[in-house]
């Protein structure tokens, strides 16, 4: 199965699911990230996000658009306020088009977005990088500090693709998806294409993969409740 990082969000958000994360899949490779992008529109006078900091302390309530309930967005976003002491009105949309449409429209002043989904908007300048929410910048664009550059740092929200499969797989099935992943994860248009489309190569194998999982669900367990974030 081709998984999103939802793997690790959904145990956190979800008062109950149909299967057990850990111990009903195997973990095989991490393919790649797409860093979480703090964004306003063309016409906003933000530059930085210190200036959204003291806007939002200004206005008590700014709205913030997610794509959705329980997104890498909204996590971003509920880390954002309580890293930078700030109060955000939290609108979730139907996916990220819409959402962002409603920024570039200045409907809605700011938005955490994935980076992969709205690059070409970024850069036709519809839309205006202001941090990232990851450990680096993006090779897209070197000029963007990450959030912690910029003050504010927040735990990295990217989105991750990755191959999973159901537990129990043979070992020696699962070595062989592994050194066929990753050798294809080593090859330079392989890894254009990923940066290209402002995401990161991972390649993470198996042992890393499956530490990452009981920690990242640990994480956003702890923010869900904290900003009671929870889907029924």
């Amino acid at each position: 199965m081709l998984c999103t990082s939802n793997l690790t969000t959904n145990p956190a958000v979800f008062s109950r699911l149909p299967y057990d994360t850990i111990r009903d899949f195997t973990p095989i490779v991490v393919i790649y990230s797409s860093p979480t992008v703090l964004f306003t529109g063309p016409d906003q006078p933000y530059r930085t996000v210190r200036d959204v900091v003291e806007a939002a302390k200004r206005r008590p309530g700014m709205a913030a658009a997610s794509s959705g309930v329980a997104t890498s967005g909204h996590f971003a976003t509920e880390m954002f306020m309580r890293a930078a002491g700030v109060e955000l009105t939290h609108v979730p949309y139907r996916g990220a088009m819409p959402a962002v449409q409603d920024v570039i429209g200045g409907r809605v002043p700011i938005t955490f977005s994935t980076l992969s989904g709205v690059i070409a908007l970024a850069r036709d300048g519809k839309l205006r990088p202001l941090a990232i929410a990851a450990p680096r910048r993006s090779k897209v664009f070197p000029e963007v500090p990450t959030m912690a550059e910029a003050g504010f740092p927040i735990r990295d929200t990217s989105p991750w693709y990755s191959f999973v499969a159901p537990a129990g797989l043979p070992t020696p099935l699962l070595d062989r998806i592994v050194a066929d992943v990753q050798g294809l994860l080593q090859r330079p248009d392989v890894i254009a294409r990923i940066e290209e489309s402002g995401g990161v190569v991972e390649g993470e194998g198996p042992a890393a993969f499956r530490a990452r999982i009981p920690r990242e669900i640990a994480i956003n367990t702890e923010v869900a409740r904290a900003a009671n974030i929870h889907i029924e």
